[in-house]
């Protein structure tokens, strides 16, 4: 009995064992992926297969069992469509291990159907012996947010938020360009209106009043030409 009882217990222990250590790697494999500052989805171009914290605090959802409520190409912002279903096309064509290049797109969450700025980086690999695609991205709404704020500040006058200088001059370029390709067009560009405005005795607002009342008087100033100005016109 003893021989056959002894080799059974030795069976059943390293059974146990190599359970326990797969239960144990597979719990490394989740905290590590939990841990990662971006967001990571596997899916099959319907379905994700596995997905971390970070994507499920990013896509607005809080399980795998509440991303799948929806197709996978549901979360993906119209203006993005386009782009994303040419990489899922892609890669569906390709051999396991075809990387995409880093992009920008945009995102639809589940919770409040808001588009988020993410940018992603795909992989097609194997995952348990089936073709899948695997992404990786960021939300990058801060950055852009900061982008746009920095491009305002370089193209529109912080006061008034009117056109500076160098809007102007750059929209009048284009104006120009356009009309200039041919003799018809250069004939047009003769009747181009330009518009000249002042404040008279301005400074003497500024000195009496104050540059409070100054600006003041500029910003009501913008907000009358933007509310009678014609449609399409740069002030």
């Amino acid at each position: 009995f003893n021989e056959i009882a002894l080799p059974l217990k030795k069976i059943f222990y390293n059974r146990s064992l190599i359970r326990n250590r797969a239960k144990a790697a597979d719990q490394v494999h989740s905290d590590l992926l939990n841990l990662m500052p971006m967001g990571m989805v596997i899916h099959d171009g319907s379905q994700v297969l596995e997905i971390n914290q970070k994507a499920l605090e990013i896509l607005g959802a809080t399980s795998i069992k509440e991303i799948n409520q929806k197709k996978v190409i549901e979360y993906v912002h119209p203006d993005s469509l386009p782009e994303v279903l040419n990489r899922i096309r892609t890669l569906q064509k390709s051999p396991v291990g075809t990387e995409v290049p880093l992009t920008r797109e945009k995102f639809v969450r589940l919770d409040n159907h808001q588009s988020v700025n993410v940018e992603v980086a795909g992989k097609k690999i194997d995952f348990f012996g089936k073709s899948a695609n695997q992404l990786v991205f960021m939300d990058i709404s801060d950055r852009i947010r900061l982008e746009q704020e920095k491009e305002f500040s370089q193209l529109f006058d912080s006061l008034t938020e009117l056109p500076n200088r160098l809007l102007f001059q750059d929209r009048v370029d284009q104006i120009i360009k356009q009309f200039g390709k041919n003799k018809n067009d250069r004939k047009k560009l003769e009747y181009f209106p330009l518009i000249y405005l002042d404040i008279q005795n301005f400074q003497r607002i500024n000195h009496l009043l104050g540059w409070t009342s100054g600006d003041q008087l500029i910003q009501k100033f913008a907000t009358f030409l933007k509310a009678t100005t014609i449609k399409n016109s740069l002030l």
